[in-house]
């Protein structure tokens, strides 16, 4: 008969004891570990959606009369983008603006002003960000059922 240990418990029911904390303490940090994970994930959704949005408005708005519908859209867009967007993103986008409206301070707020700059420096923030977000092919064997 083994001796007793604490609790008048024997020394193969403290073994037991442990391993099933043991297994509890992996579970919780598994838990842990997958819900950080999605909470960065929905994160990255969020911010690209946000940033497409932008860009889609910034886009709609670039070499177009100022109105209060594209004045608005070119405010948020503006706001998106250095919220959610990168530093070099942010830079461009200032460039930009800094060019408009220079362009509107000449009384050429239409056809001067060259988005080009500030897209082709998105696109290749872009394109790492999109070779994140691109789903990886599977390797393994899927069996039609």
């Amino acid at each position: 008969m083994e001796p007793q240990l604490w609790f008048g418990l024997e020394k193969s029911h403290w073994v037991t004891i442990g391993a099933a904390l043991l297994a509890a303490l992996m579970i919780a940090f598994g838990w842990v570990v997958a819900a950080n994970q999605q909470y960065r994930n929905r994160q990255q959704e969020m911010k690209v959606a946000y940033l497409v949005d932008a860009y889609d408005k910034l886009a709609l708005s670039a070499n177009r009369e100022l109105t209060p519908e594209f004045a608005t859209m070119l405010e948020t867009a503006t706001a998106k983008i250095q919220l959610f967007g990168s530093p070099e993103e942010i830079r461009l986008l200032h460039r930009f603006l800094d060019e408009w409206a220079e362009s509107v301070k000449t009384g050429n707020p239409r056809g001067s002003l060259d988005p080009l700059p500030f897209a082709r420096g998105c696109a290749i923030n872009w394109d790492g960000l999109i070779r994140r977000l691109r789903p990886r092919p599977s390797t393994g064997h899927i069996a039609a059922g």
